[in-house]
């Protein structure tokens, strides 16, 4: 069953809602099986599909490698069709704004400072970070088209890049302020900790260590350890 929305994740393929009055369930078309995607009576836009790719993988993974390569398809589509648009509308501000061909010359082959293209990179990351949003969000043609018209110099690093390379490499260097923070800071001083268990509007279900201090300068101050998947049951 071919996806028309591109937006639609390619998990989609092997599942169909349950019903209209259930719009948070969705049916297996393998096995028949009910998977809840959210709450009930939780806004659609806050469904997720987490439950339903973990139930592929789990039940039928011959299934899930397809799921994968759908969604891997859609990926690399969206990455063009965005590329395509981005072009369509940098040509028509070029047409527009009519420059002189010297000048479009002359600044084509101009890159920003590495140390700028990495400060605006980790700008970037803690945007994202602050505002949970998704990888893909790098790849949307109106995004790219805005960070654009406020620094043509900068190279908007791809999804991948993020994933797998910038992200990491900021997760570890927080990771490492982190440690020297508590040998150093927390060796001599109280502090407490804490544990907070809650689930998502999927039902993930997520396990996060905190500890509590105050400063010399009298300033509450909290800090998260680590915030790991949890799956036990937490009923009260």
């Amino acid at each position: 069953m071919a996806q028309q929305n591109r937006n639609v994740s390619g998990v989609w393929n092997f599942y169909k809602v349950a019903d209209k009055e259930n719009p948070h369930l969705a049916e297996c078309n393998e096995c028949a099986k009910t998977i809840r995607r959210g709450k009930p009576g939780t806004a659609a836009k806050d469904f997720q599909v987490t439950s339903l790719w973990d139930h592929l993988r789990s039940k039928h993974p011959e299934k899930y490698k397809e799921a994968l390569s759908i969604r891997e398809a859609q990926r690399v589509k969206r990455q063009k069709t965005n590329e395509e648009e981005a072009q369509r509308r940098s040509l028509y501000q070029l047409n527009s704004q009519q420059p002189k061909l010297v000048d479009v010359l002359a600044g084509s082959n101009v890159k920003i400072d590495s140390n700028r293209q990495a400060e605006l990179e980790r700008m970037l990351m803690y945007w994202m970070i602050n505002q949970m949003l998704p990888y893909t969000t790098v790849e949307d043609a109106m995004f790219q088209s805005f960070i654009h018209g406020l620094n043509k110099k900068f190279v908007i690093p791809s999804e991948k890049v993020l994933r797998t390379k910038l992200m990491p490499d900021l997760y570890r260097r927080i990771q490492y302020k982190l440690k020297t923070f508590i040998n150093t800071v927390l060796k001599t001083a109280d502090y407490s900790m804490s544990c907070d268990i809650w689930s998502s509007v999927c039902l993930d279900s997520y396990l996060g260590i905190i500890i509590h201090f105050i400063t010399e300068e009298f300033e509450r101050k909290v800090v998260v350890l680590r915030c790991l998947p949890y799956n036990s049951a937490h009923t009260g």
